[in-house]
């Protein structure tokens, strides 16, 4: 009998221990710098932001505030799964794009409409989801600036690329 229970706890454990397969580590393609500034009410933060893109449609955002550990970290995976972490994630997020928590809903579709213009064409786009508008602008075939509204959050986010 005690050999059965030993039995069940060893192979719970193992089970509990088995590797999982990794993710592939994030190899950028692209990478552009912006200036963000985002709105919520009577706070407006202003910060630096490192974009990229890697081959597979995956994407970042990591936002610095004076310090080189990120404020803010965002990955965006081709199929809508988004992390988020650092100070302005709170105790960090992990879930389906369309599930983003309130204070992440800007943010998440500011790296939406990010992955989506490695295959829109020049010129000016606007997209509308339920509470939130997008603007986007693209010169020669890069983001020039994204703009998110969003009504629910009472926020907008615009990011500014550096040439």
């Amino acid at each position: 009998m005690i050999s059965r229970v030993l039995f069940a706890i060893a192979a719970v454990w193992l089970t509990g221990c088995a590797s999982t397969r990794p993710e592939r580590p994030f190899r950028a393609e692209v990478s552009q710098n912006a200036t963000i500034r985002w709105q919520r009410a009577d706070t407006t933060l202003h910060c630096e932001a490192v974009f990229a893109r890697a081959v597979d449609g995956r994407v970042q955002v990591h936002l610095f505030k004076g310090t080189p550990k990120p404020i803010l970290s965002l990955d965006l995976a081709p199929y809508g799964h988004l992390t988020a972490s650092g100070k302005l994630a709170r105790f960090g997020w992990s879930g389906p794009f369309t599930s983003a928590p309130m204070p992440l809903v800007g943010w998440a579709h500011l790296l939406r409409a990010y992955q989506a213009c490695a295959t829109w064409p020049d010129g000016q786009s606007e997209l509308h989801a339920p509470n939130v508008r997008t603007a986007i602008t693209i010169v020669d075939g890069k983001p020039e600036v994204i703009s998110v509204a969003s009504e629910l959050a009472r926020e907008t986010i615009t990011a500014v690329f550096t040439p």
